[in-house]
């Protein structure tokens, strides 16, 4: 640890565990706490099981459920829920990451990889040669194609082998205001958007809203690329993605959209009553795991059927 009172603390038993299981890097980096107002923290004992805060804000609780935003070299901030671990006093406070998507997961490891001198620069990054899914290591090798539409991999310490989902749509490549068939069904008048880092939860969304125009994006970027110049009437957002929140999502929609509906579909639902946050309450929002009949009915109630 870098800060100055760092020798006189002495961590408890959890926080000893999470140092044998994980590697960390000491920092500094720059965070923010994500809330009300964005709090500047800075970011120390950083690792992909979690890390040290330090604040001049009043520290979260332990158990406080809690969203950080971290900026590592190469990227421009990864967005992760934690939970305090302990908190030390005029010194800052420790935080677990939990629940943390598979992306934002692959971009911390391949900066703090970078970070330690284990990948260069010129080396593959996220979305270029992924992690393996199983022990989340870096040593993987490509397959090829073998024989079907998608990428193979394997990797050379677990000998997983597995096949990568198709990349998402690059955030700068321009959209047009009418939605490609294959985004898009032609059935019904009403566009819903849906944002949500997990794949299945989009299918099941996609396919539970049959007769409705669907969109769907795996996070913030793809999400306001696809729907800011497209007709709108719904969005459906998770609130915590890799690359930032389903609050920063709506504020940005509603900029090209002022009156859309938004329903918030989370499983956050404690952290952000907790927080009080004034924007989540006026929002409809159903907490995860939900029925897609509770789905439906709340689609209905704020814009009818398709």
């Amino acid at each position: 640890m870098l800060y100055s009172t760092a020798a006189a603390i002495r961590c408890p038993t959890h926080m000893k565990s999470l140092r044998r299981r994980y590697v960390r890097v000491p920092g500094p980096f720059d965070g923010w706490r994500v809330g009300l107002v964005n709090t500047p923290v800075t970011i120390y004992d950083l690792s992909d099981g979690g890390c040290f805060v330090q604040t001049s804000e009043e520290a979260p609780p332990p158990g406080r459920h809690i969203v950080l935003k971290i900026t590592l070299p190469g990227e421009s901030g990864i967005h992760f829920k934690g939970e305090t671990v302990y908190v030390r006093d005029r010194v800052g406070f420790a935080v677990s990451f939990v629940d943390v998507p598979a992306e934002s997961s692959d971009r911390l490891q391949r900066s703090l990889l970078r970070l330690r001198g284990l990948l260069g620069d010129g080396e593959p990054g996220p979305g270029m040669m992924p992690l393996c899914p199983r022990c989340r290591d870096a040593a993987v090798s490509p397959l090829g194609m073998a024989a079907s539409t998608l990428s193979w991999f394997s990797c050379d310490e677990c000998e997983h082998v597995w096949a990568a989902r198709e990349p998402a749509p690059a955030t700068e490549v321009a959209v047009p205001a009418a939605a490609p068939r294959s985004q898009a069904s032609t059935r019904g008048s009403k566009q819903i958007l849906i944002a949500d880092d997990d794949g299945g939860v989009l299918g099941v969304l996609e396919e539970g809203l049959a007769g409705y125009r669907v969109l769907t994006a795996r996070d913030v970027a793809e999400a306001w690329t696809l729907g800011h110049g497209a007709p709108l009437d719904l969005l459906i957002t998770d609130y915590l993605m890799p690359d930032g929140t389903g609050e920063e999502l709506i504020t940005k929609l509603r900029e090209a959209h002022p009156s859309l509906k938004v329903i918030i579909l989370t499983g956050h639902e404690r952290m952000l009553e907790d927080e009080g946050f004034a924007w989540w309450r006026t929002e409809r929002h159903l907490t995860k795991p939900c029925s897609m009949a509770e789905i439906r009915a709340s689609v209905m109630d704020l814009i009818g059927s398709p």
